[in-house]
């Protein structure tokens, strides 16, 4: 791994722990969980999932939902999920390393990306998408944007390199998932850098807060 982008994985996601916010994740999810043991074909719109998604951005993305009121913030949430439902039962056995970037998958991804953003913008959206995919969805932030598109402009080797910005556009945001994707490829091992029960698309996400966020 030593041409690696992810060089240290485990070390540096092993930091990642002694943030004092990192257990709003963990709640988040055992939120979605709850939903899911209640109603498995309607967890996508049931209270318990509009719950995980505010705890979490609450959490790290505070600015952007202080300025909506409580109750019209539920709603809005409510038929957010409802009306991108279709396209994440049709992703939900999608992982980052095998989502079919070019085709009807990377469509729905942009798809739910956009509609997301309306509501919480570029960084609020990829913290809501892996709470309800996790395995597929990695989130962002404007450092971490910064930070792999520069490091991404670097390794003009890496085919899929493509504009992300600052995340504004759907397009950015399957960029960034397509390029994490051959990366990952790139690192043949870094699948056996994380413990048994770990999700890859949450510790690299892990690994760029380490890196780029906490420096």
């Amino acid at each position: 791994m030593t041409q690696c982008f992810y060089r240290d994985f485990k070390s540096e996601t092993d930091k990642f722990k002694k943030g004092p916010r990192a257990f709003c994740y963990d709640l988040s999810r055992d939120l979605i969980k709850k939903a899911k043991d209640k109603d498995s074909e309607n967890w996508y719109i049931r209270e318990e999932t509009v719950n995980a998604i505010i705890l979490l951005l609450l959490c790290w993305n505070f600015r952007r939902l202080k300025i909506k009121k409580e109750g019209k913030l539920n709603q809005e949430i409510k038929e957010l999920l409802r009306k991108t439902s279709k396209n994440f039962e049709s992703l939900k056995n999608k992982t980052i390393l095998d989502f079919d970037e070019d085709g009807q998958d990377g469509e729905k991804i942009k798809n739910v990306y956009k509609e997301f953003k309306k509501v919480f913008g570029q960084t609020g959206a990829s913290k809501a998408l892996s709470l309800i995919n996790p395995e597929l969805f990695v989130m962002w932030d404007t450092k971490i944007r910064e930070g792999v598109g520069r490091e991404l402009k670097k390794r003009q080797f890496i085919p899929f390199i493509k504009e992300i910005a600052n995340g504004e556009k759907s397009e950015h945001y399957l960029n960034f998932l397509k390029g994490i994707k051959s990366i990952i490829k790139e690192c043949n091992n870094l699948q056996n850098e994380i413990c048994p029960g770990e999700v890859l698309a949450k510790k690299i996400d892990e690994y760029h807060y380490v890196k780029f966020v906490m420096g």
